[in-house]
């Protein structure tokens, strides 16, 4: 049997500005995610809020690494998000960037950001997206 590809899912916290906040890390030797959330930013919404947050990304990110993996359990699988708001079209160009390994769709994100800077100020997706971009354009180089 076949084995599985190593995956690291990292959870920890972090100081941001002197304010707590829960970062995740995904590292397959090949691409490496980071996501944080601020922890007062979603202490109105609960706990219960928060785990289905993190374990929502903590899937995603594992789906994207083991397809065909999840392909296995159907009903398992991450829903598409919804590319008809900003934060999920910025997330589904960043998913896309990296499995065809290119930077062809950094400006368009980038445009995305400033357009919508004021519906994403209060989610990680700014801090995700300097830090996807950057790395990005470092294994992606543009032609």
């Amino acid at each position: 049997m076949p084995s599985i590809k190593e995956v690291k899912v990292t959870v920890g916290f972090a100081d941001k500005n002197g304010q707590p906040a829960l970062v995740m890390t995904r590292d397959d030797n090949q691409n490496f995610n980071f996501v944080q959330w601020l922890m007062h930013r979603h202490e109105s919404a609960g706990y219960v809020a928060l785990c289905q947050n993190l374990g929502d990304t903590v899937l995603r990110m594992l789906a994207l690494a083991h397809s065909a993996e999840f392909a296995k359990t159907p009903a398992l699988v991450p829903p598409r998000q919804d590319v008809s708001e900003p934060y999920g079209l910025v997330h589904a160009l960043m998913h896309r960037s990296y499995k065809e390994q290119t930077t062809d769709y950094v400006q368009t994100i980038d445009l995305l950001m400033e357009k919508n800077a004021d519906e994403l100020s209060d989610t990680e997706l700014p801090e995700i997206w300097q830090a996807a971009r950057l790395q990005l354009i470092e294994i992606f180089p543009p032609k």
